[in-house]
């Protein structure tokens, strides 16, 4: 099964669209220890390093940039972000965090656990609420709230 994977990771990695390659290399002109993924949905998925912080950029097969996240700290995130996480989800702890951008808004996806409650929050960078779901237990979570 390990050898499956590499090869269907290997396969990707050499028949990543040269449209994608371009435009990623064109957006990220620093970016270091790249690995591209095919995802199920079609779109490309680019892991990468910038400035020691790593990255994952999503592109459609047509090469149009869709989306960056980055993993940051709650800390981080904007004041208005943690007030609503804060004045909305009082005793739940911050599990994951993640800036997304994408190309007309930017916006943090919070992942909030409380007991066996779990949620995945999409807030604006002015603290409102796009969407709340019901999310699995997170593997990482973030001490430096």
């Amino acid at each position: 099964m390990i050898v499956l994977m590499f090869n269907i990771t290997l396969y990707a990695q050499k028949n990543v669209p040269e449209i994608v390659k371009t435009n990623f290399k064109t957006k990220f002109t620093t970016a270091q220890k790249v690995k591209f993924s095919k995802e199920k949905d079609g779109t490309w998925e680019v892991d990468f390093k910038e400035n020691k912080i790593e990255y994952s950029a999503k592109y459609s097969p047509a090469g149009e940039w869709l989306e960056t996240e980055q993993t940051i700290k709650f800390k981080e995130t904007p004041t208005a972000v943690q007030n609503f996480v804060k004045n909305n989800y009082a005793g739940f702890d911050v599990e994951t965090c993640e800036k997304v951008n994408k190309p007309k808004t930017i916006f943090y996806e919070i992942f909030v656990e409380k007991g066996k409650q779990n949620f995945e929050l999409l807030i604006t960078s002015e603290g409102k609420l796009i969407e709340e779901k019901k999310a699995g237990k997170s593997e990482n979570k973030d001490d430096d709230d």
